[in-house]
């Protein structure tokens, strides 16, 4: 194939991966991630600032289905070469440690996180950008490491900076409803149920209206609901709930991944529940 060949073919992929996102089969998305990121390093150059951004895309997808190591190896690449083309201290540079750090926690390797999130605070505050989705984003991922560590005070701090930012840029809807989302999690964990249902409904409303209900997102919006009926002991409602997200994660991420196992955990949980209460 000829240079011109391989950038059409790049935008052809481009557009083949808006489908899929949509579709929220993100299997198939990393797969094809992994072809871009080919003909990207052959089209632009190992060090290019193209290949930097595809091995962003592919090691920030390919933790949603599981595959950390794949992900870890991207995202690496992408700080070595940042690191020598602008430095330690560039926005390129926090942002793919951003990314790593969120692969880490996926992964449950969590030792080092508040520090690489605290490393990328510091950075973007050194540019001034309090005021922009980067620094939102890493204020809610920063909330969820909090969270994952059991320390709910912090991690709703967090997210309600995030929710502020988000709120007077309209263009992240999505990334709203994400923190809606997350402040629904943190609320019940402060046992403050009121306003964990009502987070959970706005995010649900906004997810609907962007993504639809077959989305990832969204099934990840009702595992919540489903969690709240859980623990208000509507069991039936809440195995109704949990089946439903089951199936978006398995089209979604596949049986493999984490999102799917830990579904499954819920599903089976409630069932041995439901079943036990049966038998008294």
């Amino acid at each position: 194939m000829t240079i011109r060949e391989k950038i059409d073919k790049i935008h052809e992929m481009e557009k083949e991966r808006e489908v899929l996102i949509r579709e929220s089969k993100t299997v198939e998305e990393v797969a094809l991630l992994k072809k871009m990121l080919d003909y990207t390093i052959d089209v632009y150059g190992q060090d290019s600032n193209s290949t930097i951004k595809m091995l962003n895309e592919l090691g920030g997808t390919s933790k949603y289905i599981g595959e950390y190591d794949t992900g870890i190896h991207a995202l690496t690449q992408a700080r070595g070469i940042i690191e020598n083309k602008f430095g330690k201290e560039s926005i390129a540079y926090a942002t793919t440690t951003l990314n790593l750090a969120e692969v880490l926690r996926f992964k449950g390797d969590i030792d080092k996180l508040e520090v690489l999130y605290k490393e990328v605070l510091a950075i973007y505050d050194k540019y001034g950008i309090k005021d922009r989705y980067e620094y939102a984003s890493v204020c809610n991922n920063l909330g969820l490491y909090y969270q994952d560590t059991n320390q709910m005070d912090k991690a709703i701090k967090l997210h309600l900076i995030s929710l502020e930012i988000l709120k007077k840029l309209p263009e992240y809807k999505i990334a709203l409803a994400t923190t809606y989302n997350n402040m629904a999690i943190a609320y019940r964990g402060l046992g403050e149920d009121e306003k964990s249902d009502e987070c959970i409904k706005t995010c649900l409303s906004i997810y609907e209206k962007e993504v639809g209900k077959g989305h990832a997102m969204y099934s990840a919006a009702i595992n919540n609901l489903a969690v709240a009926f859980y623990n208000q002991g509507k069991l039936e409602k809440a195995l109704e709930l949990f089946k439903k997200v089951l199936f978006i994660c398995e089209a979604s991420f596949g049986r493999g991944s984490v999102n799917y196992e830990k579904v499954k955990q819920n599903v089976d949980m409630v069932e041995e529940t439901i079943e036990m209460r049966k038998k008294k």
